[in-house]
Formats: C-alpha cells, structure tokens, sequence
C-alpha cells in the first residue's frame, strides 16, 4: 500500500535523522517501533503494527531520559516494506504532530545538537556497488548505502569486528573504472542491533588510504551529492 502524501508531513521543517526505540498507541492497541527523521512538526515510523492514513497515533518514547515523553498526532501516509530488500519492520509510515509539547521540543533540541556535534562531516544518503576484499573471506560485492568525506556504511552481513582492516573498490557513476580505498571498521551494525534501530545490518568504515586523484574523485562526487540535496 502506498500514499501519495508523505510530503504532506514535512511542513517545510528539515528532518533530523535519527533511531530511537518508541512505543506507538493505535486503536488503543501498543506496539513497538522505530522512531526516524524527527521535526517539530512529525517524524517517520518504522513498526509492525497496521497502521493506516489517517489512524491517530500516540507516540511514546522509551529509555531515560526520554521517559515520559509522548506525542499525538495523525498517520498522513502509510506504505508496506515488505518489497524492500531485507525489511526491518513491515510497515513505514509518516506522522503528523497536532502541537507538540516542550518535552518533545527540548528531546529534539537535545538530538539535534549531539547528532550535529558527535559528526565532523555529514553523511549523505546514496547507494553505490562496493566490492569487499579482506576479512578472510572471498571478494563480495555490496552496496554502500550512505556516502561522507571521511567514510561511508556498507551494507555487510558476514560476522567481523571493529579495527579490521578492509580494502573496498568503489564504483562510481561517470568513472569508468572503479575507486580503490583502504579502510578501517570503525563500527558495526549486527543483525539484532539493526532491528532495533530499524536500519539494515552493515558497517560503517574509515577511508584510511586513497590514492590522491581517487580522492579527489570521490570527494567531488560527495560534494555533487550534498549540493543535489541542498537544491
């Protein structure tokens, strides 16, 4: 099921990207969900429960200090995940805020402020073919899912630790042959811990060496990148 509304919710408001365990009242029924890319004036949903357009929802945030939080509001879209590959959550859904309180205020404020402060440089969301050579296992191709000027998360799913060193061969659109990088783990996202954050299980790595004309290709398309979102 997929709604034509999602821009609907945005309000002219920029997103906050973010993953935070909540747990949603629907028809006086609670589940456990996901909340993604907060504003003041919505956020997006990642959950089981069967939420449809229109469904007013009670948003209750989960953990200290968050405890105690909650916000109502109103499903404006509503779409099933199921045909995404590896889904997390069955159903993904945008919810609109009647008027949110100052606890919420001063939650996004708060997240806002670590989220910016905690990166040196923005991470831009877009998939590239990576192929994967290192941590004792045959040549893999994957894909990055979000791109930054310092490194970049890879979809990967075979078990490995934080510090190994990996090599990665990134294909860029426009080049006609692949970028070669040397890179460390600097994090990594296992299957459990990315169904309770509603992403994909993967792992995020630092560009440690990069040829200096590889680099240089890779930085502007990352900067292209980041002027296409800002238009």
């Amino acid at each position: 099921m997929t709604i034509s509304q999602e821009e609907g919710t945005r309000q002219d408001a920029q997103r906050l990207p973010a993953a935070l365990a909540v747990r949603i009242t629907v028809k006086r029924r609670k589940y456990d969900a996901v909340a993604v890319n907060l504003s003041e004036h919505g956020l997006c949903l990642r959950t089981d429960a069967p939420v449809r357009p229109d469904d007013r929802v009670t948003v209750a945030f989960r953990g200290s200090p968050k405890d105690g939080v909650a916000v109502k509001g109103t499903a404006r879209w509503v779409f099933d995940a199921t045909p995404m590959m590896g889904p997390n959550y069955a159903f993904a859904a945008g919810v609109q805020f009647d008027d949110p309180d100052d606890c919420y205020l001063a939650l996004l404020a708060g997240y806002r402020s670590g989220f910016v402060e905690g990166r040196q440089f923005a991470r831009v969301p877009h998939s590239v073919r990576v192929d994967v050579l290192g941590n004792g296992h045959p040549e893999e191709s994957v894909f990055a899912i979000n791109l930054g000027r310092q490194g970049l998360f890879v979809r990967y799913e075979r078990p490995i630790t934080s510090g190994t060193p990996l090599s990665l061969r990134l294909h860029l659109p426009f080049l006609s042959a692949p970028i070669e990088a040397h890179c460390e783990v600097v994090h990594v996202l296992d299957d459990e811990r990315a169904r309770v954050v509603g992403a994909p299980p993967g792992i995020g790595v630092r560009l440690v060496q990069i040829a200096p004309s590889d680099n240089e290709a890779y930085r502007s398309y990352v900067d292209f990148l980041e002027d296409r979102l800002r238009l």
